[in-house]
């Protein structure tokens, strides 16, 4: 069977001009991806509570930034944590500018 047309070109629906569909199983993640795509972009927040009450926050995504947040700072409600409006700013400011090693948030 012939997959190309008179002019040369590949016939509709033909299998040999889809390419290579590169590793689908990579052996340590596709580093492209995480540079590049849908990784880098992603942001994940994870909350934590130390055992002395403090509030870890950790923002992974194209960068990792870790903020800790004092006590009287934040209250743990039954539906969620309540940061004050200055913390939340710096977490915002966080996420779009690096923080400066003075500003801290305690």
């Amino acid at each position: 069977m012939d997959c190309r047309d008179q002019r040369g070109r590949f016939a509709p629906g033909n299998q040999l001009s889809v390419g290579n569909k590169g590793n689908r199983r990579p052996k340590w993640r596709n580093q492209n991806a995480v540079k590049h795509g849908f990784y880098a972009r992603a942001w994940l927040d994870i909350f934590t509570i130390d055992a002395d009450g403090w509030l870890n926050i950790r923002i992974i995504g194209g960068k990792f930034i870790g903020i800790r947040v004092h006590p009287d700072a934040f209250e743990k409600g039954a539906d969620g944590i309540y940061l004050r409006e200055d913390i939340v700013d710096v977490v915002e400011r966080a996420r779009n500018d690096p923080i400066d090693e003075t500003e801290r948030s305690e």
